[in-house]
């Protein structure tokens, strides 16, 4: 027999010369009380000794499971011996035999001594049963770790939150249920098993529940008897067990998390511990999500403002200024035409300029178009852009357009794009030359202005912009150089080579 301790459960491990359906009725005597002998050699911690075992089926009450046994049972004394692990108790040994047994020194030394091996094996059999349980959890954890946390969509993690707990527990059914603070509700957001009339029932009636009133553990014994709200949704899909946990970061609820059984299920501690460790996982991962989408939203805000601040510094400049040069114009084509060709260039001159930056605007905003259009189309239209914006002298000269993938033409994009807003926030240059070449197979981008330079090991307010260029040049299998030195200009060069990965 295997048990933690004299009031636990009570597992058969293995028996010899027993009629049928014995060990069945000796783990329901035991839940009953009985088994005298065990208890017996459990409360002295020594062996004990049931004469007359046949009559004590008879007449005790707690051993009625094995009555129906007694014409089968051939023995009539029961000799058991506890097994003891370092003071724990894991089990016990039982001897059955025809008569009374009257066991001597040796024999009771021999007993003991077989017990003692009886009490290691099972202790062996015990923590090897527990690294495979841990094992299997460990698997399971790590399987969340890659399915929730591998997105930064809210119903991607929650629906991976289902997936991985429904396949390590073996459940039948599940739900998630989020609370959305805007609607002040419950909403069903991922279910597994569960017909679409129940889910419509579920958030209809948990949906007008309080936030705190699904923040306990509950578990669902027996669905047939449960009088809560919970139970009865449930017993129309045929529940027979379940558990609801709260989904939480911290101190932070987010929802609600049940899985549910069509038999009967107990629930255990490794599961339970496990199942903890899901939820907490799912609220970190929704906790990302949140920050994410808010980060997401941020970031296009500060967008919007900048193409704003674009818009008016440039543009809308631009068209003032053509309205402007043609009121002027307009007047000398009736006082003396041939004083209107000045302000007719001018109007031409920031006709081109206008056009030229929202070709740029229009890029940022339509990035996808660097795939149909070409990574020296995008260079080119922020080069006259910045010529047009600010009046310098850019010199550019463009290979012919690369064939290379689409992250990396995105990069090298995105690299120049800072390069030469750097130059025109900081430097302060006149004069910048692009260079875009392939060369050995590889692929190199260089701006160079003559503005003020710096020193590139301190600190610059240009420092955040640099670390960005670094960072998506690596991204790539790339490198980032950047060479400078106060009053001496700038060179930045961004370089791939043939096989990215490999030293550049």
């Amino acid at each position: 027999t295997f048990m933690d301790d004299a009031a636990s459960d009570l597992a058969i491990v293995g028996s010899a010369g027993l009629p049928a359906g014995y060990a069945a009725g000796m783990v329901e005597s035991w839940r009953m009380g009985g088994v005298p002998a065990m208890r017996d050699a459990f409360m002295n911690r020594g062996l004990a000794v049931v004469p007359n075992a046949k009559e004590r089926l008879r007449t005790d009450p707690t051993l009625a499971p094995l009555r129906h046994l007694s014409e089968a049972i051939e023995f009539d004394c029961v000799v058991t011996m506890p097994l003891y692990y370092r003071e724990r108790p894991n089990g016990a040994i039982s001897f059955y035999y025809a008569t009374p047994a009257d066991l001597d020194d040796e024999e009771r030394e021999y007993v003991a001594a077989l017990s003692g091996q009886v009490a290691v094996a099972l202790e062996n059999v015990r923590l090897f049963s527990q690294t495979e349980q841990r094992a299997r959890e460990m698997e399971a954890l790590y399987k969340a770790d890659h399915e929730i946390f591998q997105s930064l969509d809210l119903d991607t993690v929650l629906q991976a939150l289902m997936t991985v707990s429904v396949d390590f527990l073996g459940a039948d059914k599940g739900l998630v249920l989020m609370w959305e603070p805007d609607r002040g509700r419950y909403v069903v957001k991922a279910s597994h098993g569960v017909a679409a009339s129940t889910l419509e029932l579920v958030s209809t009636e948990l949906g007008q529940r309080t936030l705190d009133s699904l923040g306990d553990v509950y578990v669902m014994a027996d669905a047939a008897t449960d009088d809560t709200q919970f139970g009865q949704l449930l017993r129309v899909e045929g529940v027979v067990t379940g558990i609801r946990l709260p989904v939480r970061a911290g101190d932070r609820l987010f929802g609600s998390f049940a899985l549910a059984y069509t038999s009967a299920h107990e629930f255990t501690a490794e599961e339970m511990r496990v199942l903890s460790a899901l939820t907490d996982r799912a609220g970190v991962a929704i906790t990302n999500a949140e920050l994410y989408q808010k980060s997401q939203q941020v970031a296009s805000l500060e967008e919007r403002q900048r193409l704003a601040r674009e818009l008016h510094d440039s543009v809308s400049q631009a068209l003032f200024g053509i309205a402007l040069g043609a009121k002027t114009a307009r007047m000398l084509l009736d006082r003396d035409a041939a004083k209107a060709t000045e302000p007719m260039d001018y109007v031409l001159q920031l006709a081109e300029a206008g056009l030229a930056e929202m070709r740029a605007l229009i890029f940022e905003l339509r990035p996808e178009s660097l795939e149909s259009e070409g990574l020296v189309a995008a260079i080119d239209k922020q080069v006259a852009a910045t010529r047009s914006r600010y009046g310098i002298a850019v010199t550019a000269d463009y290979c012919p357009e690369p064939e290379t993938p689409l992250a990396i033409k995105e990069a090298f994009f995105r690299i120049g794009q800072e390069a030469l807003h750097n130059t025109v926030k900081h430097a302060r240059a006149t004069a910048v030359t692009v260079r875009l070449a392939a060369e050995d197979g590889g692929l190199s981008l260089e701006v160079i202005d003559n503005g003020l330079g710096f020193d590139p090991t301190g600190e610059f307010p240009g420092h955040l912009g640099l670390r960005s260029m670094r960072e998506r040049i690596e991204r790539v299998g790339g490198r980032l150089e950047i060479t400078s030195a106060p009053g001496a200009g700038t060179t930045i060069r961004a370089s791939l080579p043939d096989r990215p990965g490999q030293p550049a």
